[in-house]
Protein backbone atom coordinates (compact mmCIF):
# COMPACT_ATOMS: atom_id res chain seq x y z
CA UNK A 1 0.00 0.00 0.00
CA UNK A 2 2.82 2.62 1.24
CA UNK A 3 4.64 1.58 -2.07
CA UNK A 4 1.59 2.03 -4.55
CA UNK A 5 1.25 5.59 -2.85
CA UNK A 6 4.73 6.97 -3.22
CA UNK A 7 4.87 5.82 -6.43
CA UNK A 8 1.62 4.94 -7.85
CA UNK A 9 1.94 1.51 -9.28
CA UNK A 10 1.15 -1.68 -7.81
CA UNK A 11 4.36 -3.57 -6.38
CA UNK A 12 7.16 -2.78 -4.13
CA UNK A 13 9.98 -0.49 -4.12
CA UNK A 14 13.33 -1.01 -3.42
CA UNK A 15 12.90 -0.49 0.68
CA UNK A 16 9.27 -2.92 0.26
CA UNK A 17 11.65 -5.20 -1.17
CA UNK A 18 14.00 -5.59 1.39
CA UNK A 19 11.49 -5.66 3.90
CA UNK A 20 9.75 -8.55 2.26
CA UNK A 21 13.37 -10.40 2.04
CA UNK A 22 13.51 -10.50 5.68
CA UNK A 23 10.27 -12.14 6.29
CA UNK A 24 11.21 -14.59 4.05
CA UNK A 25 14.44 -15.10 6.07
CA UNK A 26 12.29 -15.22 9.34
CA UNK A 27 14.49 -12.12 10.39
CA UNK A 28 11.68 -9.54 11.27
CA UNK A 29 8.98 -10.35 14.26
CA UNK A 30 6.43 -8.20 15.85
CA UNK A 31 6.89 -7.61 19.45
CA UNK A 32 4.63 -5.92 21.17
CA UNK A 33 4.07 -2.13 19.28
CA UNK A 34 7.41 -2.82 17.75
CA UNK A 35 9.08 -4.97 14.97
CA UNK A 36 12.46 -6.48 15.15
CA UNK A 37 15.11 -6.91 13.22
CA UNK A 38 17.92 -9.40 14.98
CA UNK A 39 21.46 -7.56 13.22
CA UNK A 40 25.14 -7.33 14.16
CA UNK A 41 25.38 -3.39 14.78
CA UNK A 42 27.48 -1.36 12.10
CA UNK A 43 28.10 2.30 12.57
CA UNK A 44 30.73 5.74 13.28
CA UNK A 45 30.29 4.95 17.39
CA UNK A 46 31.40 3.04 19.91
CA UNK A 47 28.38 3.11 22.82
CA UNK A 48 30.10 3.25 26.29
CA UNK A 49 28.53 3.38 29.80
CA UNK A 50 29.56 4.50 33.47
CA UNK A 51 29.72 1.82 35.79
CA UNK A 52 28.58 3.57 38.73
CA UNK A 53 25.50 5.80 37.33
CA UNK A 54 24.49 3.81 34.39
CA UNK A 55 24.81 6.78 31.44
CA UNK A 56 25.49 5.52 28.29
CA UNK A 57 27.20 7.99 25.53
CA UNK A 58 28.09 7.32 22.35
CA UNK A 59 31.78 7.99 20.73
CA UNK A 60 32.14 9.10 17.39
CA UNK A 61 34.85 6.87 15.83
CA UNK A 62 35.00 8.40 12.75
CA UNK A 63 33.68 11.42 10.84
CA UNK A 64 33.83 15.07 10.24
CA UNK A 65 30.92 16.98 12.27
CA UNK A 66 29.08 20.19 11.58
CA UNK A 67 30.03 23.25 14.15
CA UNK A 68 26.59 22.06 15.56
CA UNK A 69 27.51 18.43 16.41
CA UNK A 70 25.85 17.09 13.48
CA UNK A 71 27.23 15.43 10.43
CA UNK A 72 28.57 17.66 8.20
CA UNK A 73 27.02 17.50 4.83
CA UNK A 74 23.30 16.66 5.98
CA UNK A 75 20.58 18.86 5.04
CA UNK A 76 20.65 22.27 6.77
CA UNK A 77 24.47 21.28 8.14
CA UNK A 78 26.35 21.96 5.08
CA UNK A 79 28.47 25.25 6.28
CA UNK A 80 31.99 24.33 6.79
CA UNK A 81 33.34 26.86 9.11
CA UNK A 82 34.00 25.57 12.44
CA UNK A 83 33.99 21.72 11.14
CA UNK A 84 35.79 19.40 12.33
CA UNK A 85 36.81 15.94 12.27
CA UNK A 86 36.34 13.24 14.69
CA UNK A 87 39.57 11.54 16.91
CA UNK A 88 39.33 8.08 18.40
CA UNK A 89 41.60 6.64 20.69
CA UNK A 90 41.57 3.40 23.05
CA UNK A 91 43.96 1.45 24.90
CA UNK A 92 44.32 -0.24 28.02
CA UNK A 93 43.40 2.62 30.64
CA UNK A 94 40.36 4.81 28.36
CA UNK A 95 38.56 5.70 25.55
CA UNK A 96 38.99 9.18 24.46
CA UNK A 97 36.93 10.67 21.40
CA UNK A 98 34.50 13.00 21.18
CA UNK A 99 31.01 12.16 22.74
CA UNK A 100 27.61 12.59 21.93
CA UNK A 101 26.32 14.88 23.66
CA UNK A 102 22.29 15.54 24.07
CA UNK A 103 22.53 13.74 20.58
CA UNK A 104 24.84 15.76 18.91
CA UNK A 105 28.76 15.33 18.47
CA UNK A 106 30.90 17.07 20.83
CA UNK A 107 33.45 19.24 19.27
CA UNK A 108 36.06 19.03 22.35
CA UNK A 109 37.09 15.43 22.72
CA UNK A 110 37.25 13.87 26.17
CA UNK A 111 39.08 11.13 28.20
CA UNK A 112 36.73 8.11 30.00
CA UNK A 113 39.11 6.02 31.97
CA UNK A 114 38.08 2.36 31.94
CA UNK A 115 38.20 2.02 35.85
CA UNK A 116 34.79 4.17 35.36
CA UNK A 117 33.32 3.56 31.70
CA UNK A 118 33.33 0.39 29.56
CA UNK A 119 32.16 -0.24 25.88
CA UNK A 120 28.78 -1.72 25.56
CA UNK A 121 28.18 -1.75 21.82
CA UNK A 122 30.96 -2.02 19.53
CA UNK A 123 31.19 -3.08 15.57
CA UNK A 124 30.25 -6.67 14.93
CA UNK A 125 27.99 -6.93 18.48
CA UNK A 126 24.48 -8.38 17.81
CA UNK A 127 21.63 -5.92 18.75
CA UNK A 128 17.74 -6.06 18.61
CA UNK A 129 17.22 -3.61 16.37
CA UNK A 130 13.25 -2.58 16.52
CA UNK A 131 11.27 -0.52 13.72
CA UNK A 132 8.52 1.20 14.31
CA UNK A 133 5.02 0.53 12.55
CA UNK A 134 2.93 3.19 11.18
CA UNK A 135 0.09 3.33 13.84
CA UNK A 136 2.21 2.33 16.48
CA UNK A 137 0.85 2.61 20.36
CA UNK A 138 4.10 4.61 21.66
CA UNK A 139 2.50 5.38 25.50
CA UNK A 140 5.07 4.66 27.62
CA UNK A 141 4.15 1.81 28.81
CA UNK A 142 3.54 -0.03 25.44
CA UNK A 143 6.89 1.08 24.78
CA UNK A 144 7.91 -0.30 27.78
CA UNK A 145 6.66 -3.98 27.26
CA UNK A 146 7.71 -3.66 23.85
CA UNK A 147 11.48 -3.04 24.94
CA UNK A 148 11.31 -5.95 27.24
CA UNK A 149 9.62 -8.61 24.80
CA UNK A 150 11.92 -7.44 21.90
CA UNK A 151 14.95 -8.63 23.88
CA UNK A 152 13.67 -11.41 25.73
CA UNK A 153 12.35 -13.02 22.08
CA UNK A 154 15.75 -12.04 20.65
CA UNK A 155 17.54 -13.70 22.77
CA UNK A 156 15.45 -16.39 23.01
CA UNK A 157 14.72 -17.26 19.39
CA UNK A 158 18.15 -16.50 17.62
CA UNK A 159 20.75 -16.62 20.47
CA UNK A 160 23.56 -16.67 18.04
CA UNK A 161 23.19 -12.69 18.03
CA UNK A 162 24.33 -12.40 21.53
CA UNK A 163 22.39 -9.59 21.26
CA UNK A 164 24.08 -6.89 23.76
CA UNK A 165 21.28 -4.07 22.99
CA UNK A 166 18.28 -2.48 21.89
CA UNK A 167 19.27 -0.02 19.26
CA UNK A 168 17.22 1.83 16.97
CA UNK A 169 17.86 3.97 13.69
CA UNK A 170 15.28 6.99 13.18
CA UNK A 171 13.69 9.83 11.82
CA UNK A 172 11.85 9.87 15.56
CA UNK A 173 14.61 9.72 17.58
CA UNK A 174 15.83 13.66 16.15
CA UNK A 175 15.68 15.71 18.94
CA UNK A 176 14.07 18.61 16.76
CA UNK A 177 10.55 17.05 17.40
CA UNK A 178 11.04 17.12 21.16
CA UNK A 179 11.34 21.17 21.08
CA UNK A 180 8.76 20.87 18.41
CA UNK A 181 6.08 18.87 20.19
CA UNK A 182 6.78 19.13 23.87
CA UNK A 183 7.49 17.44 26.81
CA UNK A 184 4.06 15.63 26.85
CA UNK A 185 4.19 14.22 23.49
CA UNK A 186 4.28 10.09 23.04
CA UNK A 187 7.55 10.89 21.12
CA UNK A 188 9.27 13.35 23.17
CA UNK A 189 9.20 10.08 25.71
CA UNK A 190 10.00 7.76 23.31
CA UNK A 191 12.90 9.15 22.03
CA UNK A 192 14.31 10.66 25.22
CA UNK A 193 14.77 6.92 26.32
CA UNK A 194 17.66 6.44 24.08
CA UNK A 195 21.31 7.63 24.03
CA UNK A 196 21.55 9.01 20.15
CA UNK A 197 24.21 9.72 17.84
CA UNK A 198 23.59 12.12 14.58
CA UNK A 199 23.24 10.21 11.09
CA UNK A 200 24.04 12.23 7.92
CA UNK A 201 20.84 12.43 5.58
CA UNK A 202 19.01 14.78 3.17
CA UNK A 203 15.88 15.27 5.39
CA UNK A 204 13.11 13.25 2.97
CA UNK A 205 12.49 10.60 5.45
CA UNK A 206 9.68 11.73 6.68
CA UNK A 207 7.40 11.91 3.20
CA UNK A 208 7.98 7.98 3.58
CA UNK A 209 6.43 7.54 6.94
CA UNK A 210 4.80 10.98 7.62
CA UNK A 211 3.58 12.29 4.27
CA UNK A 212 2.59 9.86 1.35
CA UNK A 213 4.34 12.20 -1.03
CA UNK A 214 7.00 14.09 -1.52
CA UNK A 215 5.85 16.72 -3.77
CA UNK A 216 7.51 19.42 -4.96
CA UNK A 217 5.43 22.36 -3.65
CA UNK A 218 5.94 21.83 0.30
CA UNK A 219 2.86 24.35 0.17
CA UNK A 220 0.83 21.27 -1.20
CA UNK A 221 2.05 18.81 1.69
CA UNK A 222 -1.38 18.00 3.69
CA UNK A 223 -2.36 18.96 6.91
CA UNK A 224 -4.82 15.98 8.19
CA UNK A 225 -2.95 15.96 12.04
CA UNK A 226 -0.81 17.76 14.53
CA UNK A 227 2.03 16.40 13.28
CA UNK A 228 1.65 16.93 9.92
CA UNK A 229 1.08 20.31 10.30
CA UNK A 230 4.19 20.60 12.44
CA UNK A 231 6.61 19.01 10.37
CA UNK A 232 5.23 20.86 7.30
CA UNK A 233 6.00 24.52 8.99
CA UNK A 234 9.26 23.06 9.87
CA UNK A 235 10.27 22.51 6.14
CA UNK A 236 8.41 25.75 4.91
CA UNK A 237 10.50 27.47 7.71
CA UNK A 238 13.31 25.22 6.04
CA UNK A 239 14.04 22.63 8.77
CA UNK A 240 14.67 19.19 8.35
CA UNK A 241 13.79 16.31 10.17
CA UNK A 242 17.02 13.59 10.44
CA UNK A 243 17.22 10.45 11.19
CA UNK A 244 19.49 9.64 14.86
CA UNK A 245 21.11 5.66 15.43
CA UNK A 246 20.60 5.31 19.55
CA UNK A 247 20.25 2.13 22.41
CA UNK A 248 18.44 2.11 25.45
CA UNK A 249 20.34 2.49 28.50
CA UNK A 250 18.79 0.30 30.59
CA UNK A 251 18.36 -2.60 27.72
CA UNK A 252 22.32 -2.87 27.71
CA UNK A 253 24.54 -6.24 28.61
Amino acid sequence: ELSELMTNKQGLDTAGFGWLRLYAMALVFPAGCFNVTPKYYSGNFIFIKNINTGEVLPLALRGVYHSSGAVLGAAGFTDEEGSFEAIFRENEEEFYGHPAIESYVSREALSFKKIEWRAVLREGDGVVGIHIPRGADLSPESVEKGFKLSMALTKERYPEFNARAIHCFSWMLDPTLADMLGEGSKITKFLSRFSKHPRKSDGSGIFTFVFPVSPDDLSLLPETTSLQRKLKKLYLDGGFIHPFGGIVPEFTD
